[in-house]
């Protein structure tokens, strides 16, 4: 069908009617959204027995703002709690549904996503991604599950999911239990925690990724603990939202803020202050279906303006620091596509200073994904800095912001898979190292680096030899340098007859499961405990 898809660019951010006035102190953190206790809710797929309580909310778009109309897609969810865990019900409005094939992953089809964590910005967090089984080809709900937990203490702790959903007039409706044991959350010890939930929509199977709706603003809950709202537990009753507004950053100097609601809000005035000089005002107009309008703002050069503070009629809507807005291009050249990501890593090492003096793993993916790595170098103070799917040039170009800064006394470098899944010269790669091995050198003298091989991978079989004959390349890079070493973690993936198993990697077939990690884990530990003494 043709879909009619009306972009703004901005960030999520979803606002509430509180009863907090605008000029009263706020959190930077954002606002902690009130949660209210459930009892006796069966897991069915109904809402029938939630009597019209919970915390609800609407999605309206993505991180990116983009929307469509109200027949195409509308989502709507809630959130609750019992003694057993967080409760959520998601009612679906989609004209046509168009779950994943079999093997496919599920996300990239119709899907909701959800996430937890115990705290935002904290440090375990798990993600589920469900398609609700009402595609005529599927008849049954099917789950893939990421685990984030770092710690191997609470993985022995693995209670299901409760999870069921039904198709509807108009789309679907799913609801799930998420217990409190996966992250041991005691309600009453513990009521704060965090969320982030998506509806993904795919209208049929030529169209590549599913249009996304997400309740944070912030993309990428995947991978950064800060893409999630909080959450407060409460025996008391909440308020709903029925109000977005989006923020994205124009070229580095400009902030653009787009607000939609339901209908009742035309009219009502929205003040969007930043610091005590700056504030936009304006009043929600009829368009189309919705209450918006748009807001635009110059880029705060003090640090101290970055906290926008949101409010409609006069009472405190959001909070969200600009900071971590998304960054669109377009009068100028867009950076490295890593950026916001390193710019992410700055922002968690001003909030919270990480040790110097460390043994820093830095990489790609296969470093970032390595979510238990402070647990597998138990007796070592590590920092993981992993990034995105980076090449080996990428970390001399980001060495002055996320490596110098730790003054490391060991570096732990995993790169190379992706020069060679882009195809790139292998002379090129070395030139990367030895470009990254003088610049770290140069900085910091007494510290010694540890060269990972790279990874074979049984999804993509046609590029393990390409990945096996550059090893030989990187194990001569380290051999020029007595600050140096290579640590070969290709072969040991490998079973005695020459095979990879699949019980080693996540569902993509190309990055390590915990098995996978357990394997490197003795291997990389014993010779940065050689170098330890």
């Amino acid at each position: 069908m043709n879909r009619f898809i009306y972009v703004s660019f901005f960030v999520c951010v979803l606002l509430t009617s509180c009863t907090r006035v605008s000029n009263e102190p706020v959190d930077p953190n954002g606002i902690a959204y009130r949660i209210p206790f459930l009892s006796d809710v069966t897991i069915d797929g109904s809402s029938d027995d939630w009597n019209n309580a919970g915390f609800n909310s609407r999605l309206f778009a993505n991180h990116l703002g983009e929307f469509v109309p109200e027949w195409d897609l509308s989502a709507r969810f809630s959130l609750a709690w019992n003694k057993e865990g967080l409760l959520v019900f998601a009612d679906v409005w989609d004209d046509t549904i168009c779950e994943a094939d079999e093997g496919a992953p599920l996300f990239k089809a119709d899907c909701i996503e959800m996430f937890i964590a115990n705290r935002r910005n904290g440090t375990d967090a798990v993600q589920f991604v469900i398609a609700p089984g009402v595609d005529k080809k599927f008849s049954r709900l099917r789950i893939m599950r990421f685990d984030k937990r770092r710690s191997k203490e609470l993985r022995k702790h693995d209670p299901e999911l409760k999870t069921a959903a039904k198709g509807t007039e108009n789309g679907y409706s799913l609801e799930s239990l998420i217990p409190f044991n996966l992250l041991l959350i005691d309600p009453e010890q513990d009521p704060e925690l965090a969320f982030q939930i998506y509806v993904n929509d795919k209208d049929n199977a030529d169209q590549k990724n599913p249009h996304s709706v997400k309740w944070h603003h912030r993309h990428g809950a995947d991978g950064f603990l800060s893409a999630y709202n909080r959450i407060v537990l409460s025996k008391e009753e909440s308020l709903s939202q029925s109000i977005s507004v989006k923020c994205n950053v124009i070229d580095e100097q400009l902030i653009r803020f787009y607000i939609i609601g339901d209908q009742e809000y035309i009219g009502k005035d929205v003040s969007i202050s930043m610091g005590k000089e700056n504030t936009r005002e304006v009043v929600l107009q009829k368009k189309r279906d919705y209450a918006s309008a748009t807001v635009e703002a110059a880029y705060p050069a003090d640090s101290t303006d970055h906290i926008a503070v949101i409010s409609v009629n006069g009472k405190l809507a959001d909070v969200i620091n600009v900071e971590e807005a998304w960054r669109i291009y377009i009068n100028t050249k867009a950076p490295n596509p890593w950026t916001q990501d390193i710019e992410q890593f700055e922002r968690m090492d001003r909030e919270n200073p990480p040790p110097q003096n460390a043994i820093l793993f830095i990489g790609d993916s296969n470093i970032r994904l390595w979510t238990m790595l402070e647990e597998d170098m138990d007796g070592l103070t590590v920092i993981n800095r992993g990034f995105g799917g980076s090449q080996s040039g990428d970390l001399p170009l980001y060495a002055d912001r996320i490596i110098m800064p730790y003054r490391p006394k060991t570096i732990v470098i995993g790169s190379g898979n992706n020069d060679v899944n882009a195809g790139i010269a292998t002379d090129i790669t070395i030139s990367n190292y030895h470009e990254l091995i003088y610049m770290v050198h140069k900085a910091l003298p007494e510290t010694r680096m540890f060269l990972l091989s790279t990874k074979p991978s049984p999804g993509a079989p046609e590029k393990i030899p390409l990945k096996g004959a550059l090893n030989p390349e990187i194990e001569k890079i380290a051999a020029q340098y007595d600050f140096v070493e290579y640590i070969n973690v290709f072969d040991p993936l490998f079973d005695k007859d020459g095979h990879l198993s699949d019980d080693l990697y996540i569902y993509d077939r190309g990055h390590l499961n915990e098995n996978g990690y357990a394997i490197w884990t003795p291997i990389i530990k014993e010779q940065l405990l050689n170098n330890e003494n």
